[in-house]
């Protein structure tokens, strides 16, 4: 753990000192304010831009391998992501349904509308598929059978 610490602390070290590179050349004066930048302000620059970068990375590496060094130590607990594991469903509590009320109110009546018009449906399917009385004796058997086939 501790060389974690060590390694967290000399990368923002590195990267007050990539500030100070591209600060330097402003603060110490010898860039001109508003002329083109010099040879050694581009320099300055780039370098402390770099080191800034690699600085940060650095850290954050360095805070990674300390996160996991306190879960594998039992000092910090592992959270699991959202995505990974859904959560199980809990038992709706009363207030969940005071919410649902108007939607509740206003899906019954068609519900029953669709029920009932099912209910029609399969009746009328009933009756075209029963033989009538005046139809001859071998049509009716033949109703029987593809029934009992069916």
């Amino acid at each position: 753990m501790t060389k974690q610490i060590v390694g967290m602390v000399g990368a923002v070290l590195g990267f007050l000192g990539g500030l100070w590179l591209i600060l330097a050349p402003f603060a110490q004066g010898y860039q001109p304010s508003g002329a083109s930048w010099a040879d050694a302000t581009v320099n300055d620059f780039w370098v402390g831009t770099g080191l800034a970068l690699v600085s940060l990375i650095g850290f954050a590496a360095y805070g990674l391998s300390l996160r996991e060094e306190m879960i594998a130590r039992g000092i910090l607990e592992r959270r699991e992501r959202k995505e990974e594991a859904a959560p199980e469903p809990q038992p709706q509590e009363q207030a969940a349904y005071a919410g649902n009320a108007s939607i509740e109110q206003a899906i019954v009546p068609l519900l029953n509308e669709m029920l009932k018009d099912m209910q029609r449906q399969h009746q009328q399917e009933e009756r075209e598929n029963r033989p009538n009385n005046d139809t001859p004796y071998h049509q009716q058997e033949q109703y029987g059978r593809s029934s009992d086939n069916a």
